[in-house]
């Protein structure tokens, strides 16, 4: 769709900004990360920081509100299960 094109653009012009050495550029990636492996989830989506070797730091979870974490309990399974399945 055109609101995926336009934003993997943007994506894409910030992360060769950051390639070329412009500091602090914030995207949200669906990466390998740390955030949610408590809970069985090896990638997840959270804010990282980009730079010239690509992602230089991924931001962890922020505290959640009990309707946040609600959601958050409710997907996991999921998302979980979906990561696998590419995996397999």
């Amino acid at each position: 769709t055109l609101s995926m094109a336009y934003a993997a653009a943007v994506f894409t012009e910030r992360l060769l900004r950051a390639a070329a050495g412009e500091k602090g550029i914030y995207e949200c990636a669906y990466v390998e990360s740390p955030v949610a492996q408590k809970d069985g989830a090896k990638y997840f989506s959270t804010p990282v920081l980009l730079g010239p070797n690509g992602v230089e730091e991924i931001s962890p979870l922020p505290d959640f509100s009990a309707a946040e974490q609600a959601n958050y309990d409710a997907m996991i399974g999921d998302l979980v299960n979906q990561i696998k399945k590419g995996e397999d």
